[in-house]
């Protein structure tokens, strides 16, 4: 089947189509920058109101907003730190063996836990206080019992009772 319009007439043709795109999509820019600003009128006009007064709700922040940024930040950085850990259930259940043998009396100040670089050992650091030397003793053994641990090293001053009831213990093992 052959086009019947002349050349001449099918460029006219294609120049008002395309004339009819642009106008339709400039009006359709226009309609949206129009219900753009109808949105964002009544937000200008209560900032004027405020701004009139010489309060500003949206700038002024009380110690509690600022406690709870300096909060949310801080939980934020601890999730993106644990977050490779709570991947390892060997490491999980090697933590809650530690926390589960800890003895009556006893508090945990700090644990730190230090990776296995390609297939080595990982390293836990349990800190804390204990009632007594005895305390501590009664929990390095148990730890020792652990087949998790590799090496359960104590400090031989807080075995002796020098350091006031703080100790540091080291697990060594794979996880």
């Amino acid at each position: 089947m052959a086009n019947l319009l002349p050349p001449a007439a099918k460029e006219n043709l294609r120049r008002d189509r395309a004339t009819r795109l642009a106008s339709f999509g400039a009006v359709a820019l226009l309609a949206a920058g129009g219900l753009a600003l109808l949105a964002l009128t009544p937000s200008y006009i209560v900032l004027k109101m405020q701004e009139s007064q010489g309060t500003n709700a949206i700038a002024t922040q009380t110690p509690e907003i600022v406690a709870a940024k300096s909060d949310l930040a801080r939980a934020q950085s601890v999730v993106t730190q644990i977050a490779p850990l709570a991947t390892s259930t060997v490491f999980l259940d090697a933590l809650n063996e530690v926390l589960e043998n800890r003895p009556r009396g006893m508090s945990l100040d700090t644990i730190s836990y230090a990776k296995a670089a390609n297939g080595g050992k990982g390293q836990i650091v349990v800190a804390g206080t204990s009632a007594g030397r005895e305390a501590i003793n009664t929990y390095r053994i148990a730890l020792e019992k652990d087949a998790r641990f590799d090496a359960v090293s104590v400090p031989v001053s807080a075995l002796a009772g020098a350091q006031d009831g703080h100790f540091t213990i080291t697990l060594t093992g794979s996880f």
